[in-house]
């Protein structure tokens, strides 16, 4: 973050702030690659196995804000914004599990369910946030202040392929 405040005048102050922020996390059981698929039987003699899978989420955040202040008499009025971009990339690939009740449906292959974790080429998704506000702090004694204020937000939904093909997010899987 950088950040710089200045006095405009006696009355009136102003801060703005730049900031960036970087996520970078992953997480790669080694080996896993090599393991075709996982089968659970609850009534048979397998364990339960975990499902191993990899994973490997990146962000990047950007966000630009300002905020006025200005104090007249008892009162202290503040205006601001905020504008916040971010970027998010997750990759994410695992094995099949596949689960059955009883050791005769493993031998028939009549599984219960199958899971399937579907790999993600690396799509991202970007937003653009959005938030102003206006606030009046009014000193109505020494120690009796009455704060009033309004703040909007705006997150639109998030844009780009994450696991689907396009931009509708109950599209096609990739």
């Amino acid at each position: 973050v950088v950040q710089h405040g200045w006095a405009i005048s006696p009355s009136l102050y102003n801060e703005a702030r730049a900031g960036l922020n970087h996520v970078d996390l992953n997480r790669h059981e080694v080996g896993s690659e090599t393991i075709p698929a996982w089968i659970r039987v609850a009534a048979g003699g397998l364990t339960d196995l975990a499902q191993l899978s990899n994973i490997h989420y990146q962000a990047v955040t950007y966000s630009l804000a300002s905020n006025l202040s200005h104090w007249r008499g008892r009162h202290s009025f503040k205006a601001g914004f905020e504008i916040r971009v971010v970027d998010s990339r997750r990759f994410q690939t695992g094995r099949p599990t596949h689960r059955y009740d009883t050791v005769d449906d493993l031998i028939a292959d009549r599984p219960n369910d199958i899971q399937v974790i579907f790999g993600n080429p690396g799509g991202s998704l970007q937003t653009v946030n959005y938030g102003v506000y206006v606030q009046d702090d009014w000193r109505l004694q020494e120690r009796l202040r009455l704060s009033a204020g309004l703040r909007y937000d705006y997150s639109p939904p998030l844009r780009g392929a994450f696991n689907v093909v396009g931009q509708d997010p109950y599209g096609p899987f990739n």
